[in-house]
């Protein structure tokens, strides 16, 4: 729901009974509308010249007394992946260690039907022993997940690439679409992106 008239892009333009109350409600409750730093809208009908309409119907509100001005927060409009709707994204900016990325299981994999018989290899090649049984299991899960990841890259290294071209192409095209509206061009590339991006999950 739209709150100010800058919000909303073509179609009827005005502000209802409804959308003053909802105003008045985030000022009464001291809410921050957290402003998007790479566009306004996050919903649009999917249609492009003067039939186009754009508003700003999500909103990050977050309580005042809540927030720790020590921390910087960032939110950002995602890509729609074809829906009307373009999720709002929040980022926290506070001084950490950098730690390692988590260990995902690719579904894909198994559609290499060697992948199994590995695991089961790898497993029963460990030497690594602990102090007791639960160590043991860990530490042979470590070594597990090393001789996985090792084995992705050799075999799926330029699928992730490809996979990482194509989130770019659709970022770069979706925030054309955010900043200066859908065209047939626009929506024709985002439409074949989407295709291929849908063919890399099966």
């Amino acid at each position: 729901m739209i709150t100010s008239l800058n919000e909303k892009r073509g179609g009827l333009i005005r502000i209802d009974a409804d959308m003053e109350a909802f105003g008045d409600m985030i000022a009464e409750q001291r809410l921050l509308d957290i402003q998007t730093t790479n566009g306004i809208y996050t919903w649009n009908n999917r249609r492009g010249g003067r039939h186009q309409i754009a508003s700003k119907l999500d909103k990050l509100l977050l309580l005042e007394h809540n927030i720790n001005w020590d921390i910087f927060i960032e939110a950002m409009i995602l890509p729609g992946m074809g829906s009307d709707h373009w999720p709002i994204k929040i980022e926290l900016h506070i001084k950490a260690n950098p730690k390692e990325k988590p260990f995902r299981f690719k579904a894909f994999w198994l559609r290499d039907q060697n992948f199994m018989m590995k695991v089961e290899e790898w497993w029963k090649q460990s030497r690594q022993r602990g102090r007791n049984k639960m160590q043991t299991f860990q530490l042979k899960l470590k070594e597990l997940k090393g001789n996985i990841k090792n084995w992705n890259k050799e075999e799926f290294g330029n699928i992730f690439k490809d996979q990482q071209l194509l989130d770019q192409k659709m970022k770069k095209i979706q925030q054309e679409i955010i900043t200066v509206g859908r065209s047939e061009g626009l929506a024709r590339e985002e439409g074949i992106l989407i295709g291929q991006m849908e063919e890399r999950r099966k």
